[in-house]
């Protein structure tokens, strides 16, 4: 039985402000599909009913995210890394196994809770080295009985932020640092020197 991946679709369009401006603005969308090309057809069908103006698909790529687990009270999509500890038998030695999720929630440290909530039911220890935010503002789960997609929510554009080890997370982040960090971050891109 083949499973259906997640394909990150990046999607261009011309959005228009309040005082009437134009401006481009590149979308990512995350989709459920077999291949490329239903991915392809399945964020052109929905851009076509929800976009409602010129668009180009910019981008298709197969992710590596294995769950999705959305949260309707929750705005924000944040990728979650856990790393599956196994010890090795033959080798004597402990084994790593890395899957991703995407989680929805409101912040890191309520993304890290859920997800601990969601691995209790795993019979092997684990590790979560990273949350990391996303930019993803819709993810469209397929629905096969009928042939469409349905969005699971929909998401604000902010900048990435990672979380570097499970300490961080609990000391609760707020949001001002986060910002402030994405801020220094971008700063510092942009500076070379």
């Amino acid at each position: 039985m083949q499973y259906k991946n997640w394909f990150n679709c990046a999607v261009k369009m011309i959005k228009h402000s309040d005082e009437g401006k134009a401006g481009k603005s590149t979308e990512q969308h995350l989709i459920q599909a077999y291949t490329y090309s239903e991915a392809e057809a399945g964020i052109h069908q929905i851009m076509q009913e929800v976009g409602g103006g010129t668009f180009e698909i910019t981008n298709i790529t197969k992710t590596n995210i294995a769950e999705v687990h959305p949260d309707e009270s929750a705005e924000k999509w944040f990728k979650v890394k856990i790393s599956l500890v196994a010890f090795d038998e033959e080798s004597g030695r402990e084994k790593q196994t890395s899957m991703f999720f995407l989680m929805q929630g409101d912040d890191v440290g309520s993304v890290y809770k859920k997800t601990k909530e969601t691995m209790r039911g795993y019979s092997t220890g684990y590790v979560i080295p990273s949350v990391v935010y996303s930019k993803i503002l819709e993810v469209y789960a397929s629905d096969e009985s009928e042939e469409s997609y349905e969005a699971k929510t929909e998401v604000i554009h902010e900048d990435e932020f990672k979380v570097e080890s499970e300490q961080d997370v609990l000391e609760q982040v707020s949001e001002e640092e986060v910002q402030e960090k994405a801020v220094q971050e971008e700063t510092s891109q942009e500076d070379p020197s």
